[in-house]
């Protein structure tokens, strides 16, 4: 069930589009589900979408990082994936509370819990590649492109 090779064999960036993908994916089976059963689906891809979330990205924060700065934006990853658990429970509680007696307030609740991937999604082609794993593909160019783009 582990998707980690993914990363190694395609590189992270091409690993945060896929993530990023399943999570869209799981976002529109969960908030277009009819029964149970498709909902729980919905709800077990997304977990296997943010599982590899949870590796690939500090993953890429680290390997794309300063190495004098790393540890420090590695756990800022880390505090932004709590702070951001926060702000959507805070989203879901609003909306429920402003919305009367509920019905469907968790399909939009749901709907923007797509936001984030949405908007890496985007994004994550304009990222430089991870210099480690250019190198362990015996990438030289792009690997020296990327240590210019980050400066060492």
């Amino acid at each position: 069930l582990c998707l980690a090779w993914l990363a190694d064999r395609f590189g992270r960036r091409v690993a945060l589009a896929f993530v990023d993908v399943v999570i869209l994916l799981a976002v529109a089976l969960q908030v277009l589900s009819a029964e149970a059963n498709q909902f729980l689906l919905g709800r077990f891809v997304l977990g296997m979408g943010l599982g590899l979330a949870f590796v690939v990205e500090p993953s890429y924060v680290s390997e794309i990082a300063p190495s004098d700065r790393r540890g420090r934006y590695v756990v800022l990853n880390e505090v932004a994936v709590c702070v951001g658990c926060l702000i959507g429970l805070e989203v879901g509680t609003s909306l429920v509370r402003s919305q009367g007696d509920g019905r469907g307030v968790w399909r939009k609740a749901m709907m923007l819990g797509a936001l984030p991937a949405l908007l890496q999604l985007c994004f994550v082609f304009a990222l430089p590649e991870s210099p480690r794993w250019l190198a362990s593909q015996g990438l030289v160019a792009e690997l020296e492109r990327s240590c210019r783009l980050k400066s060492l």
